[in-house]
């Protein structure tokens, strides 16, 4: 499971939001770069259920959008790697409190 938000900066050129000059908004716009990321990490999708609809701006298009994939493989990176960076981020977080160097438990993912 993931997710990814992409915050909708918009001017008002007049094409930008609409389905038939942008074909979509935030998603075909900025929020494809996540979903390269996720296809990189997940694999391959199977299946998706979508949701999309303008909330947030009066524009024709998508301003929020939500979807649920389906893969056909095994991640990438798997839950040891994600703890593996978890553990990174709070040694920063400990070394930047206490100005010191801080060593890591886990051993050092090999890629």
């Amino acid at each position: 499971m993931g997710q990814r938000s992409v915050r909708l900066e918009r001017d008002e050129s007049g094409w930008r939001g609409t389905w038939h000059q942008e074909g979509g908004a935030v998603l075909i716009n900025q929020g494809i770069h996540g979903v390269d990321l996720l296809r990189w990490l997940a694999g391959p999708v199977s299946h998706v259920f979508g949701y999309a609809d303008h909330l947030r701006r009066d524009i024709e298009a998508d301003d929020s959008t939500v979807a649920v994939v389906r893969d056909g493989r095994l991640p990438l990176v798997t839950g040891i790697e994600g703890r593996a960076s978890l553990e990174v981020v709070l040694a920063i977080y400990e070394s930047a409190r206490e100005g010191r160097e801080v060593e890591l438990a886990l051993p050092a993912a090999r890629f």
